[in-house]
């Protein structure tokens, strides 16, 4: 008990040395006052400095730093509006969608530990790879092959009664089944 005492009362001390013996930074000039007036923060200068206006750009410069983007941009990057335009295609957005199930139906499969469950993912990789590669840019693979490869893929997958016993596995077969319909709903399809 006697020895907490003492080690307290060197911490004490301890703290009270080095309050009193480490110097005070020295900045050789008082602070100077803020400028509340001063709207730029990057806007400063020495004291004793002449300070430069601090008004507001004419409106005239504004409008004619407008008037240099095409309206049709509206302030975004031409590569962000023809990346968001590719994006928004149809299957696009269904190689999207269809990327989940065939990942769901690729690991149940491998969980199976079956060699035709295994041979059936390994083929099932691919085609997920393919699918996010359409998602980002879907002129880049031909749409109407991986649909054909993702149906077959299907086909082989329901035509086994014991991975379809799997419920997890059913439910993301008959989501595909359903983006199968929406895919066929497609104009021009």
């Amino acid at each position: 008990m006697q020895q907490k005492w003492w080690l307290i009362l060197a911490g004490i001390i301890g703290i009270g040395l080095a309050v009193v013996l480490f110097p005070r930074p020295d900045t050789g000039e008082a602070i100077p006052e803020a400028d509340l007036s001063n709207a730029d923060p990057l806007n400063f200068q020495e004291p004793g400095q002449e300070r430069p206006s601090a008004a507001p750009p004419s409106r005239d410069k504004i409008v004619k730093r407008r008037e240099m983007r095409p309206h049709d941009m509206k302030g975004r990057l031409p590569l962000a509006v023809s990346a968001s335009r590719r994006q928004a295609d149809p299957e696009a957005i269904l190689a999207g969608r269809a990327s989940g199930p065939w990942t769901i139906i690729r690991r149940q499969l491998i969980l199976a530990k079956t060699d035709d469950g295994k041979q059936i993912a390994d083929r099932i990789a691919p085609l997920v790879t393919d699918l996010r590669t359409i998602r980002r840019d879907p002129m880049a693979l031909n749409w109407d092959e991986v649909v054909a490869q993702q149906r077959s893929l299907a086909d082989e997958v329901r035509a086994n009664e014991e991975w379809m016993a799997d419920e997890t596995t059913r439910k993301s077969v008959e989501r595909l089944d359903t983006l199968f319909a929406e895919i066929e709903a497609i104009p021009g399809e």
